[in-house]
């Protein structure tokens, strides 16, 4: 009977120690701290076609729970007949961040924003959305956007 409620034990103990592991998915503030490059992005269950400039914009993570986002824009110049386009900076914000289970918090200015984060790995960071907001006709509309990195 001893050997019953040991083993028992013994099985618990590793059924315990392997399902918290599970629970977070890699889902860390370790694993979400590097720099970030937009590669995609879904509204409302539909991809959004991104250029090149929307390509280059990046999220930065840091150790001090300091976030850093750059974004650009496609600046297209017409001279002389000739139609030229280059990628601009359009903003750069520093905040701070932090992470509670798959919740990340982003506070620009005092204005926190929330994500849950579908899906981190070494490579790939994946962070969902959800915008809620009035239209004109004062009806409550939701949008959902998954925003896909990758690290650089």
């Amino acid at each position: 009977m001893k050997k019953l409620v040991l083993l028992t034990l013994f099985i618990s103990t590793i059924f315990t120690s392997c399902s918290s592991d599970d629970d977070n998915n890699g889902i860390t503030e370790a694993n979400l701290i590097g720099k970030w490059q937009h590669t995609n992005s879904i509204e409302n269950g539909e991809e959004v076609i991104l250029d090149e400039c929307d390509l280059m914009d990046t999220i930065e993570f840091k150790a001090n729970n300091v976030i850093t986002t750059m974004t650009f824009y496609t600046n297209i110049v017409v001279e002389n007949s000739q139609t030229t386009t280059t990628c601009k900076e359009d903003s750069s914000e520093t905040g701070k961040w932090s992470l509670s289970g798959e919740i990340v918090t982003n506070v620009f200015e005092n204005e926190p924003y929330t994500g849950k984060v579908l899906e981190l790995t070494n490579t790939t960071l994946k962070i969902e959305y959800t915008d809620e907001y009035k239209d004109q006709e004062g009806n409550t509309v939701t949008d959902t956007h998954i925003d896909t990195y990758k690290r650089i």
